[in-house]
């Protein structure tokens, strides 16, 4: 690999966008060539400094509200009245749901045949969502079913202040009243943000597999004729499955419904009870997907695509997928960038297995090293630059962990360790990137000594 084509692919390797035999070639020439390292270890302390000073986007109601502003300007210019849509944020996977009911939109849809909506009836929601080239402007009252082909998006609106958005292939339908939502989710992935309701009010989402109910939270759900599923993104669900079984789900846990039994069936042979019944798993496309994604910055949807693999149960789990490691990579990379540190640093931990290629044990014990670092949880960094290390004596993130592992002892106020690294990490690297720092640490001790009495 040569200098330049290092250099243009130093982002990409900070924030975790390249392919594993890539990012391998890079580290090998990184062990090689000083002047690439500098540019490296440059853009290692740049980038995480550099992408705060962004600033934020505007929330999903703010831009709602600002869209809505420039409909009304326009179309008073114009001496008509104009469709309002609304840009949505971020959907993934299976389905999402989303409770506010909002009057007025516009729904864009590239397939037609979507169920017509009831126009004279009292409104139940209002579509806002923007694919396609065809437009229609679109109310729907209690009872109406939406459905929708794969590809397409629908953005609604509730009366009551909940906005959802279903990802195709669905399949809902809109029950209850304004203070009673009783949603059906036959098939399909819907996102939704519930805002908080009283104490006599109630938001429940039927699925295949049971039901959820929400005061108010933001959460996506799944609907499948087999193993459907919920993830709360905020706030807290309580979830009932078919057989009486309930649990309450929290900020950031997903819930798995069991898949519903009518009755006991016979008992099966070992083998046919260890075969996994889900779809076969393109690693190819899956992987794609999940890529493109996270170089869009769509966080959430990479955490839906992905979610298949990594919470797969029973044989599932265990069948062997080339895969398993890049996606639970990527699981990571889409928590450590939207923001969730913690999360993150559990996920690059997950990929510690001792089945796991060398290489990937040490940079993902590395990533979850330097997390932890920032947040100042010293101890676990420490640990984790150590087990990294040692998951891959010569591998290409040698001198880092080394260089982490030395740094983050100095900080701890660990004489003893400090001084340890310093001189494990100049027998190594004596004219390294940290040579400085470690001759610094090695010189205070020695001060130390020679001044004691």
């Amino acid at each position: 690999m040569k200098c330049r084509a290092v250099e243009h692919s130093l982002v990409e390797l900070h924030d975790g966008r390249l392919d594993a035999a890539t990012e391998l070639r890079l580290h090998a020439h990184l062990e090689t060539c000083a002047a690439c390292r500098e540019r490296a270890a440059t853009w290692r302390a740049l980038l995480p400094a550099m992408r705060p000073l962004a600033p934020p986007p505007p929330s999903p109601m703010r831009l709602r509200r600002m869209e809505v502003e420039i409909e009304r300007q326009l179309a008073n210019a114009a001496g008509v009245e104009r469709p309002q849509p609304s840009r949505w944020f971020l959907v993934g996977g299976a389905v999402a749901a989303a409770a506010s009911l909002v009057l007025g939109a516009t729904w864009l849809l590239r397939h037609p045949h979507v169920a017509s909506p009831s126009l004279e009836a009292a409104p139940f929601a209002a579509v806002t969502s923007r694919i396609g080239a065809v437009s229609a402007s679109a109310r729907f009252a209690a009872g109406g079913r939406v459905t929708i082909a794969a590809g397409d998006e629908l953005g609604l609106a509730l009366e009551s202040g909940a906005t959802l958005k279903l990802i195709g292939p669905a399949s809902l339908v809109l029950g209850g009243d304004v203070a009673h939502v009783a949603l059906r989710l036959d098939d399909g992935r819907l996102e939704a943000q519930v805002d908080h309701r009283a104490s006599d009010q109630t938001f429940v989402v039927t699925l295949p597999d049971g039901r959820i109910e929400v005061r108010g939270t933001r959460f996506v759900v799944a609907g499948k004729e087999r193993g459907s599923w919920v993830r709360v993104d905020e706030g807290r669900v309580a979830v009932f499955e078919l057989d009486g079984r309930q649990a309450a789900v929290g900020k950031g846990e997903t819930h798995m419904f069991a898949v519903p039994t009518p009755s006991t069936p016979p008992a099966q042979p070992a083998a046919e009870r260890d075969e996994c019944s889900a779809p076969k798993v393109d690693c190819r496309e899956l992987t794609r997907r999940a890529r493109t994604a996270m170089r869009e910055r769509r966080f959430a949807d990479t955490l839906a695509i992905v979610e298949p693999v990594v919470h797969a149960r029973g044989a599932c789990a265990r069948r062997p997928l080339s895969c398993r490691d890049e996606i639970g990579y990527l699981q990571a990379e889409a928590f450590r960038l939207g923001g969730d540190l913690d999360r993150a640093v559990t996920a690059y931990k997950a990929l510690d297995r001792k089945d796991a290629p060398p290489a990937t044990r040490q940079n993902a014990l590395y990533a979850a090293a330097q997390l932890e670092r920032s947040q100042g949880k010293l101890a676990g960094a420490r640990a984790d630059y150590e087990r990294a290390l040692s998951s891959f004596p010569a591998g290409a993130l040698r001198e880092e962990t080394m260089l982490g592992a030395l740094e983050t002892a100095d900080r701890a106020g660990d004489a003893n360790a400090a001084v340890a690294a310093a001189r494990r990490y100049l027998g190594a690297f004596p004219s390294g990137l940290g040579t400085r720092e470690a001759r610094r640490i090695e010189a205070a001790r020695q001060a130390s000594r020679g001044s004691a009495p």
